[in-house]
């Protein structure tokens, strides 16, 4: 027996409203996703497009939990993405893709002052915001992950090296297209 849809905000009709809103919002900005997909690359086009350095780094050991596999940190002078350097290639590539939705979509930063327990050695006053997948309203992870599998479709991989079982997990969310 299937089970019917959400009717709420993860209703098909939702998700492929926010997929469309996705795609717009990179066709706006004349962002070029690289093909194949390269986190690198993704990086120094969104760099191009925000006229700031946007700089890939490790997550530190210690910040590593099942909570936390990506951070972006907006800074006075450039975007600091940090990612999970035990997660594989696959996940680092989405979790890239997942704070750089963040960015696009301009999601601000939350009240939680994370960045003296990950970053002791930053200089706070210089950090804007600070995002990490907990601190996020649902709405803004949504956006965050529907814009992470467009760029990585956008890139022409749906998925050599995903999970296996991808495809019925975007069946399941109502994805046609991964």
């Amino acid at each position: 027996m299937r089970r019917p849809r959400a009717a709420g905000p993860e209703s098909q009709a939702h998700l492929r409203d926010l997929r469309r809103r996705c795609e717009q919002l990179l066709d706006d900005n004349s962002i070029v996703v690289p093909s194949p997909f390269d986190r690198h690359g993704l990086a120094a086009a969104i760099a191009r497009h925000r006229q700031r350095p946007v700089t890939l780094r490790d997550l530190p050991a210690s910040s590593r939990s099942g909570q936390h596999s990506g951070l972006w940190v907006h800074t006075a002078t450039q975007d600091l993405i940090f990612v999970d350097p035990t997660r594989s290639s696959w996940e680092q590539d989405h979790i890239t893709a997942h704070e750089v939705g963040h960015m696009l979509w301009g999601h601000e930063a939350s009240d939680v002052d994370l960045g003296e327990i990950l970053l002791p050695d930053l200089d706070m006053t210089v950090v804007r915001a600070m995002l990490g997948r907990h601190d996020f309203t649902s709405d803004q992870e949504r956006e965050a992950e529907m814009m992470a599998t467009v760029i990585i479709d956008r890139a022409g991989r749906a998925a050599p090296g995903a999970p296996a079982g991808l495809s019925q997990v975007a069946s399941a969310l109502a994805l046609d297209d991964v």
